[in-house]
Formats: C-alpha cells, sequence, structure tokens
C-alpha cells in the first residue's frame, strides 16, 4: 500500500481481493472468509459504515451470494493457527515483491493531515508576522507553546507587553511617561531583567534557576520550568504593585 494507509486498509484491501477471487472462481461448496479484524466484521455488519471499500466489499458479497453461501469467521491474531501464519507470511512478502494498491484515506489520517497542515500554516503565519512583538520572545515556534493555562493568568500581561507597565500607559495614552517607579526608564519588558532594582531579587533567582543571564534568547526555557513561572508570576504582582493606578 502507498505509505499513508493504516494497517486497517490493509486488511480491507486484502478481505476484497478473497471476496473477488471467489466471484470470479465459484467454488462448489459454501465459502469461508477467516480474518482477525474485528474492526473489518463490525463495519461490514453495520449499516452505518460510509467506508467506499467496505460498501465495495458488500455489494460484491451479495453478488457471491447469488453463486455460493458463504461465511465469515473471526480468529485471533498472533494465535499460532497455521492458516492466519500463512496469511501473514503472504502479506510480508507482498509487501516486498507484490503490486503496489492505493486506498483512500481514512477519516482519521485526513483529520490528522488537516491538523497537521494547519499547525504549519499557523507556524508559518507566526513567524512572518509576529517576529517584532514581545509574545514572539516568549514563543517563537507555535509548535512548541510551553504546557501553561495563559487564559486569565496575570502572566500573560508579561508575556504580551499588554499590562500594568510604565511604557504600555505611556503607548495608550494613560501617562505621558514610561518611567518605573525604581526611577529607571522603561521601554519594555527587558527593564524588569536587566536593570530594575525593584526586581531585582527576583531575577536573582530566575539566573539560580537557569544558571544563565536572563535574556530574550532564554525566556522559552523559563516558561517550561514551573518553579521560574512562579517567579515570573511574583514579578507581575510586584511590578503593579508599585505603579499607580490610572484612569482616562
Amino acid at each position: 500500500l502507498d505509505p499513508p494507509s493504516s494497517a486497517y486498509a490493509a486488511e480491507l484491501i486484502a478481505f476484497h481481493s478473497a471476496v473477488t477471487y471467489a466471484i470470479n472462481n465459484p467454488p462448489s461448496t459454501p465459502v469461508h472468509f477467516y480474518t482477525d479484524s474485528l474492526s473489518l466484521l463490525s463495519a461490514l455488519s453495520s449499516v452505518m459504515s460510509f467506508n467506499p471499500t467496505i460498501i465495495s466489499i458488500k455489494k460484491d458479497l451479495y453478488r457471491l451470494s447469488a453463486l455460493a453461501p458463504f461465511l465469515l469467521f473471526h480468529i485471533r491474531g498472533h494465535s499460532g493457527i497455521y492458516g492466519n501464519e500463512l496469511a501473514d507470511q503472504a502479506a510480508g512478502s507482498a509487501g516486498q515483491y507484490g503490486r503496489v494498491h492505493s486506498s483512500a484515506l481514512s477519516r482519521r489520517c485526513v483529520r490528522s493531515r488537516l491538523h497537521c497542515s494547519s499547525l504549519l500554516s499557523w507556524s508559518t503565519f507566526w513567524r512572518e508576522n509576529n517576529s517584532g512583538t514581545e509574545l514572539f520572545n516568549w514563543i517563537p515556534d507555535t509548535l512548541n507553546i510551553p504546557p501553561i493555562r495563559l487564559s486569565r493568568n496575570p502572566l500573560i500581561t508579561l508575556l504580551t507587553g499588554h499590562g500594568r507597565f510604565p511604557f504600555y500607559f505611556k503607548k495608550i495614552g494613560l501617562s505621558p511617561f514610561s518611567t518605573c517607579s525604581c526611577g529607571m526608564p522603561c521601554e519594555d519588558i527587558r527593564h524588569y531583567f536587566r536593570g530594575c532594582s525593584i526586581t531585582a531579587p527576583l531575577v536573582s533567582r530566575l539566573k539560580s534557576l537557569c544558571s544563565s543571564e536572563i535574556t530574550p534568547h532564554i525566556y522559552p526555557s523559563l516558561l517550561r520550568d514551573p518553579a521560574a513561572c512562579a517567579v515570573l508570576l511574583q514579578m507581575v504582582h510586584l511590578i503593579s504593585s508599585t505603579i499607580p493606578n490610572y484612569s482616562r
């Protein structure tokens, strides 16, 4: 089978081939079909199966019923039954020397491919259109988002730079200045990691956790460390407590 195909698709094609052989070579005795695939037998017994191969098998079984009686049997896989082991050997040989078959992709495979395609498109769009944002420094790859819940989490204000920060209040017109409570200019989040006396103790704790200076290069690794996230959350609350309330 083509690489995207599944083991289930192989079972369907093999079973369909057996039914086709029985139709083309009508026997004089009842035909017995043996399979170790319960999924196949369940699909054949269901009226709700819309798999095109299953529908074709049902039609061919109906044709076969006019030529000879038949029965379907389930056998346990890898149970030492000679016929089943022989079929496995034939399948292995067909995988090396047989004719390549194509089969329709399963619904699960289609969903998986669409999901992967959407993630890749999102990742490309994110890199091409958001590399200049504060959040991009923390999450540069949408395929590797840290396992933290950001919904209604104060930490999101630090990651986006949209929160109770002097530079943000100046940006939205609530304050004419972007001076930190420590007295130093505060143009972006980096100030709190490299020049703020208020957050210096927390930055020291972060440095001890990651054993390096706190630069945008290591922001993503901080988000993957629960202990570092706890310190970052403390930093958000500390910064917020030092900033006065503004109103338009």
